[in-house]
């Protein structure tokens, strides 16, 4: 076990079924997890889903070592892929302390 806590919080809904981008949000925040666990050291993370009626918004942040220089590497490569094929938009923000990972996916594609 890692001892690393995850908060988790998930807006209204509105229109979203969710059907057509489950697997993409599954999987950007296991490999999220997984970088915060590993590369970072992360002991807390916290993942927000919220959906307007236009976007599908992904926050994940966490607590770890940070990183001032990154290079993508195949995990944040395939991140970027799932999210560009849905027409959507991924930012990184990184720095000193904690990493983090900002998705928009229009509901519309």
């Amino acid at each position: 076990m890692s001892g690393m806590k995850i908060e988790l919080s998930i807006g209204e809904l509105g229109r979203y079924n969710g059907f057509s981008y489950t697997s993409v949000i599954y999987r950007i925040c296991q490999e999220a997890l997984t970088n915060a666990l590993r590369h970072g050291k992360a002991a807390h993370v916290w993942v927000t889903i919220e959906v307007d009626d236009q976007w599908l918004c992904l926050a994940i942040a966490d607590d770890g070592c940070g990183c001032k220089d990154f290079q993508k590497g195949y995990g944040l490569h395939g991140m970027e892929e799932r999210v560009i094929s849905l027409k959507g938009n991924i930012i990184y923000n990184h720095g000193s302390t904690g990493f983090g990972i900002f998705v928009m996916i229009p509901l519309s594609i």
